[in-house]
Parts: C-alpha cells; structure tokens; sequence
C-alpha cells in the first residue's frame, strides 16, 4: 500500500468515527430532552397533559398520535383505545372553554379529524405547513377497525 492510499484509508476510518460520535451525541441529546420533558409533563391533570403533548410536536395530531405520546410520558396506562376515547372526550369538551384550541377535519371520516392551535392556520383555516398533521395510513385504518 503506498502513502496516497494508506492516507484515504485512514480518512474513510475517520469518517466512520465522527459519524458513529455525531449519532451518540445526538443519542445523548434526545434522551437528555426526554428526561427534562419528563420533568415538565404536568402530572396530575389529563387536559393539561394533552395540550403539553400537542404544544410539544408542535403541529395538529391526531387521538391516536397523543395516547401514544402520552404513553412515552405516563407509564401507568397500557389501554391505547381507552386513553383514545378518554382524550377525544376531554378535547371535544373543552375545545369550546379554551380559546386557542382547534380541531381540523380533512376528510368526511371521524378519524380524519386533528388537534392543534388556532394560530396555526393561515387565513383559509387549513392548518400551516410547518403545522401540518400526519395523514391516517391505510393500515392503521385497518387495524382501528378490527
């Protein structure tokens, strides 16, 4: 192996080192990020819980998208369809009482329907871009039905 070659080898294997650091120090940011969450997430009220679930993503979601966030934070509930149902209850209560809250049906379906805040549609009252919901896959269609 001659000098140009032994000098590429070594920098492809350098490269493979910053690569694998940059990842673990993105690791060790998300889980700091998730700690300091755990910190912040209101513990004993459901309706603040969801609002800071949806002012955390910061865009619409849907019931199913905050019962699973909600899962990350509050371990003590394993029931994804009754928390479903429990926050759709809470949400379409109180979305008359606070002012700011919103729900943006996309389609003729129930479950085509997600939550955010007023300020983030334009003046059509479709939801921003950079506020922009997850559209439904067809399998998690499927699989909510049976």
């Amino acid at each position: 192996m001659d000098v140009p070659q032994f000098l590429d080898y070594e920098k492809k294997l350098y490269q493979g080192i910053i690569e694998r650091i940059d990842i673990l120090i993105n690791l060790y940011n998300y889980e700091n990020s998730l700690q300091n969450d755990h910190h912040l997430f209101p513990q004993n009220n459901y309706l603040d819980q969801i609002l800071f679930i949806i002012n955390k993503e910061n865009r619409f979601l849907h019931n199913k998208e905050i019962s699973q966030l909600f899962l990350k934070y509050n371990k003590e509930h394993n029931d994804i369809v009754g928390l479903q149902g429990k926050i759709s209850i809470i949400l379409n209560k109180k979305k008359k009482t606070i002012s700011n809250l919103v729900s943006y049906k996309y389609s003729k379906a129930y479950k085509d329907t997600v939550w955010g805040k007023k300020e983030w549609l334009d003046e059509n009252n479709k939801p921003k871009e950079k506020h922009m919901y997850k559209e439904r896959k067809k399998d998690d269609f499927l699989k909510s039905k049976f």
